[in-house]
């Protein structure tokens, strides 16, 4: 039996008008679909982001994602720096880590922890 790891987005469901399940993805944490029932065109699946389905690819912002490799397709502008080794690979997706970290962006990997603060703190401002 193989262990499946979910991560921060392992699972998109979306609702019809009445209440029913329209379109629900099962993900592992690079973001390749484990299970998914569509009912619905419906571009918006891994982290909330477009998947490019003539590609195979997801857009973060400015650079696109390939599931299937964990890797982006472009190299990422900003330089790394030998402080953090992880970053000297510019075509890392979350730093190699996307049950713990998100990057929504496509340009800067987030720890989960400072994305779900940056949430809180902003529904609690509204």
């Amino acid at each position: 039996m193989e262990a499946v790891h979910r991560s921060l987005f392992p699972k998109r469901r979306f609702g019809g008008g009445s209440n029913s399940e329209v379109n629900a993805y099962d993900y592992d944490p690079y973001g390749n679909v484990l299970d998914e029932t569509t009912n619905q065109p419906n571009p918006w699946q891994y982290a909330a982001d477009y998947f490019e389905s003539s590609m195979g690819l997801v857009k973060f912002g400015t650079r696109y994602y390939n599931p299937k490799s964990g890797r982006w397709t472009q190299q990422d502008s900003v330089a790394g720096s030998l402080g953090s080794p992880d970053s000297l690979n510019r075509y890392l997706y979350a730093g190699d880590d996307p049950v713990n970290v998100v990057d929504p962006s496509g340009r800067d990997a987030t720890s989960c922890i400072l994305s779900l603060e940056g949430s809180i703190v902003g529904l609690s401002a509204s």
